[in-house]
């Protein structure tokens, strides 16, 4: 979907995807959203880059991977920590599975491929500032 105007009606109507859509979604420049349980988490911009295009960064959020992705680190913090008080989970392998896992098994997505005359950096922080994700606000 190419937009040329933020609007919160045009976030409403986005289609919402699974890890299993990931092979759908674009390597192209835009911005993406996280969900769980409903609930805008995070809002992240993607680049015209190969490694920072849409399909790329989308993955890299299901990857688990606390050291190397943020996202990954905030899940880990946020959802899952406190459920693995005293089950003794410690090596940083095992903690970078479930965190996969969970995210796999839990987070929706959804994303607005943008045009290359359009800002990524300006829009995702507009977004933030305005809808407010749980775990990457302005």
């Amino acid at each position: 979907m190419y937009i040329t105007k933020i609007e919160n009606k045009i976030l409403s109507k986005l289609s919402q995807y699974s890890y299993k859509d990931l092979q759908t979604v674009p390597c192209k420049k835009g911005i993406y959203f996280h969900y769980y349980k409903d609930e805008l988490i995070y809002v992240g911009k993607a680049t015209s880059s190969p490694n920072g295009s849409l399909c790329n960064r989308i993955k890299k959020h299901y990857s688990g991977q606390r050291g190397s992705d943020q996202f990954s680190l905030y899940i880990y913090d946020s959802y899952i920590k406190t459920s693995l008080d005293g089950i003794g989970a410690s090596l940083s392998k095992e903690l970078n599975e479930i965190t996969k896992l969970w995210a796999r098994e839990n987070l929706l997505f959804s994303y607005i491929v943008l045009k290359d005359s359009q800002d990524e950096s300006s829009i995702e922080s507009q977004l933030r500032r305005e809808l407010q994700p749980k775990l990457n606000p302005l």
